[in-house]
């Protein structure tokens, strides 16, 4: 396993813990600097829905999500990336347990 750089490009790292095309999930640790930020966007999956849950290992992260979205103050949310998501930069290191499902 290693870090690689987050798809949005803004600074983030991502070490994939497992993915699987077969069941449709896949899990990563992210690794969000201080002053990093993940612009508005919407992750497209073709014919599915996509499910994200994250849990705030260390640090903190407020996400501000369009639709579908629920958290439990800073350490847990569930949102859809296929909807509008972004993040404000972050204000310490934080790492985050994601895990995510098609339906």
């Amino acid at each position: 396993m290693k870090w690689e750089e987050g798809r949005q490009g803004t600074g983030y790292s991502k070490l994939t813990l497992f993915s699987s095309k077969r069941f449709k999930c896949d899990a990563y640790i992210l690794k969000i600097p201080v002053g990093v930020a993940i612009p508005q966007h919407v992750d497209f999956v073709p014919n599915a829905n996509h499910h994200r849950i994250n849990i705030t290992l260390r640090g903190r992260i407020s996400m501000w999500v369009v639709g579908g979205y629920f958290s439990i103050g800073d350490w847990f949310s569930y949102f859809r990336p296929d909807r509008s998501h972004s993040a404000p930069a972050v204000v310490k290191d934080t790492y985050l347990f994601s895990f995510g499902w098609l339906t």
